[in-house]
């Protein structure tokens, strides 16, 4: 009981990624020997670790992992790999984290809501799309093109989950600003 130290480290900047049923939960930190990485931990001084390299061509590491949220026991990361961003889900486990979706180093991740046993996303690389994903490549698929890329007011915005599995959410399209959306999760429901 009580509160202690887990790990110190010089490091430059730490952000809480996600959490599993399973007490788990996955950080993104910074430090001098491994750059910005994910790193897991159970709670405990021996369970807080490196959860892994997952860019191995990077010189100084430094895959910059962004927590998006945890859906069905799995986080959902996003990390760049090489020259693209990947979007991740993970248990929490390597044999179990697996690319959901491969983008342009320049993407950008952003949690809109939760639906059902889904997270809603906005994928902003050239235009903002409204993606939905369950955790697994197969469940991972775009719904809409909604929002813009740029930081103008409009652009896609975080959403608020309603009753009845929909969420209603801010974007932009054709130029027309403040607009209000509502989706249930599904193409023809956005």
């Amino acid at each position: 009981a009580g509160t202690r130290l887990l790990l110190e480290t010089s490091a430059i900047g730490m952000s809480f990624t996600a959490s599993y049923a399973d007490g788990v939960v996955l950080a993104s930190l910074t430090t001098d020997a491994d750059g910005r990485e994910l790193w897991i931990s159970d709670g405990t001084v021996a369970g807080t670790r490196l959860f892994a390299d997952l860019d191995p061509s990077r010189p100084t590491g430094d895959s910059q992992p962004t927590a998006l949220g945890e859906v069905a026991g799995r986080a959902i990361v996003s990390l760049i790999e090489g020259s693209s961003r990947q979007l991740i889900g993970t248990d929490g486990s390597l044999r179990n984290t697996g690319v959901l979706r491969s983008l342009t180093a320049t993407s950008t991740w952003t949690e809109v809501a939760r639906i059902d046993d889904a997270l809603l996303l906005f994928e902003t690389s050239n235009g903002s799309r409204l993606l939905r994903t369950d955790g697994t490549p197969a469940g991972t698929f775009e719904i809409a093109s909604v929002g813009r890329s740029n930081s103008q007011p409009g652009g896609a915005r975080h959403g608020i989950e309603l009753d009845g599995g929909r969420a209603v959410f801010a974007g932009s399209v054709d130029g027309v600003v403040g607009q209000l959306w509502v989706t249930d999760g599904t193409a023809a429901g956005t």
